[in-house]
Parts: C-alpha cells; sequence; structure tokens
C-alpha cells in the first residue's frame, strides 16, 4: 500500500471520526453558513477600483500631482475594462458601462473624458 499525503491522512481520520460518531449516535449538526460568499467578475472589480480612484481625484485639488495620479489609474482601469469586455465580445455592455463612467465623471465635475 502507499504512503498517503498528509492531506488524505487528515481527511482519512476525520472521515473515522464521523463513521465512529455515526455508530455512536453522535450526530453534531453543522453550522449554517451565516452568509453567502458572494463574487464578484473581474469587471466588477475592475469598475468597482475605476470609480474609487475617479471619487478620490475628485477630492483632491484641481491643480495637484495627486489628482493627475488618480486620473491617469482610472484611466487605465477604464482601458482594461473595455479590452477585457473586447474579449468576451459584449460590446454592447461594454459602451454602457463607458457611458456610466463618463456620467460618474460628469456628476463628480471631471467632465465626460479622461
Amino acid at each position: 500500500m502507499a504512503a498517503l499525503n498528509p492531506f488524505d491522512l487528515i481527511a482519512e481520520n476525520r472521515y473515522q471520526a464521523w463513521l465512529e460518531a455515526e455508530q455512536r449516535g453522535e450526530r453534531r449538526a453543522q453550522p449554517a453558513p451565516t452568509k453567502t460568499p458572494s463574487r464578484k467578475s473581474f469587471e466588477a472589480v475592475i469598475y468597482e477600483e475605476l470609480i474609487k480612484r475617479l471619487e478620490r481625484a475628485a477630492a483632491c485639488d484641481r491643480d495637484s500631482e495627486r489628482r493627475a495620479r488618480w486620473l491617469e489609474q482610472a484611466a487605465s482601469l477604464e482601458m482594461r475594462l473595455m479590452v477585457a469586455f473586447e474579449r468576451k465580445d459584449s460590446m454592447r455592455l461594454a459602451r454602457v458601462l463607458a457611458q456610466s463612467i463618463r456620467e460618474r465623471r460628469a456628476s463628480l465635475g471631471l467632465g465626460d473624458r479622461l
């Protein structure tokens, strides 16, 4: 018989302990998950980060270097987002999000273009 790796040994020990508890009638109720973990797509994460950078840029002085850096990072993220949608052949969604980004920029007083 081949030697088991450590993870297999741990799993085997847990299974044996569970079987023994079952045979003795000792069932332990599994706690219900408190919250279902939410998963976000790569594109959703990029979009959220882009919006954060626009908000940070809006909070800076108009001629500051920090504002320029935030806007530069936002432009880079927007390009990555559009490329990601192009790769997925989701150009309609890309157009909708591009419009949303322009509107958000305008609402923050950053103009409607990068």
